[in-house]
């Protein structure tokens, strides 16, 4: 950690304690990686590798870490709020908690805000394999742009798999040219 301290720019430390609190993780360091996280000055990257830490750890300190992002996106209003709230939908939607997901994105004004957190949704289902779910998700998106990158990486998770036919069912429904 001194050397991360030591760096010249505060958003340099903030992505070195990022990393750092992940490879903590990793090593089943829960409460140092907590304790890293919470010391990112960076609203945005606090609250992505707390969402990392949700996303890597079990137990206590991932709900807790959890818990932190969500107190951090609680007090941040306006413009900067939107992408932190579409990253936690998405968080929800990966650990199986569907409808904890679904309530994070409606919290977005209607129209592109919110369809780029059900998108986001929608990936993470088909991630852990309810592409039924993330399919009729995805149908219901107004916004065109975010229905095709949805489609799109729906697309890609099943061609992953083997899941040909799928894969092209679903890249068939993409309507952007450049998709």
């Amino acid at each position: 950690i001194a050397r991360i301290e030591r760096l010249e720019m505060e958003s340099q430390r903030d992505r070195g304690r990022a990393r750092l609190a992940h490879a903590l993780a990793e090593a089943d360091k829960d409460g140092d990686a907590l304790h890293v996280a919470g010391q990112i000055a960076d609203v945005a990257t606090r609250v992505t590798a707390l969402l990392d830490l949700r996303l890597t750890l079990e137990g206590l300190v991932a709900m807790l870490a959890l818990e932190e992002a969500t107190a951090v996106i609680n007090a941040v209003s306006g413009d900067d709020r939107v992408p932190l709230t579409v990253a936690l939908a998405a968080a929800h939607a990966a650990l199986g908690r569907r409808h904890r997901a679904l309530t994070t994105a409606h919290q977005l004004a209607e129209g592109e805000e919110r369809d780029r957190a059900l998108a986001r949704v929608a990936v993470a289902l088909g991630s852990g394999g309810d592409t039924g779910s993330a399919q009729e998700l995805v149908a219901s998106l107004s916004d065109a742009d975010e229905r095709d990158w949805a489609y799109e990486e729906l697309t890609r998770l099943l061609a992953r798999v083997g899941r040909w036919d799928e894969a092209n069912a679903i890249g068939q429904r993409i309507s952007a040219a450049d998709q």
